[in-house]
């Protein structure tokens, strides 16, 4: 329904700047898998293009390089890294493009177990 009504929504003329800039489509998030801190002091944008509910396990493929090692495991990797500045790491994700997929629980008739599962996954509003 959004996705229909959304480029509707822009040829109108409605203000939607408010809306795609509040917490409903930008969610911040702190996981214990993430570091909190870092060196770099750098802003950076990286696309995550799998399911959100696994972004908990994926922050070395969000952030490959060396420089984002995190300050714990560069002692044991050997990476020489300036550490005399720390500073705090806010990661937000901005929800737009997985707008379209959602969870879906279903019952078992027979075995009354409930699953769930994605919907929607293939629906990307910025592709």
């Amino acid at each position: 329904m959004f996705q229909k009504n959304f480029p509707t929504l822009l040829e109108k003329g409605i203000e939607v700047k408010k809306l795609l800039d509040s917490h409903v489509f930008n969610y911040e998030f702190d996981l214990d898998e993430w570091p909190s801190t870092h060196n770099n002091p750098q802003e950076e944008l990286r696309p995550f293009n799998q399911n959100l509910f696994l972004l908990r396990q994926h922050y070395k493929t969000v952030f490959p390089e060396d420089e984002f090692i995190p300050l714990d495991e560069q002692k044991t990797t050997g990476v020489k890294v300036d550490n005399s500045k720390v500073y705090k790491i806010r990661y937000s994700l901005n929800l737009l493009p997985s707008i379209g997929t959602y969870l879906h629980k279903e019952t078992d008739p027979y075995t009354k177990q409930e699953t769930s599962c994605l919907k929607n996954e293939d629906i990307n509003l910025l592709a």
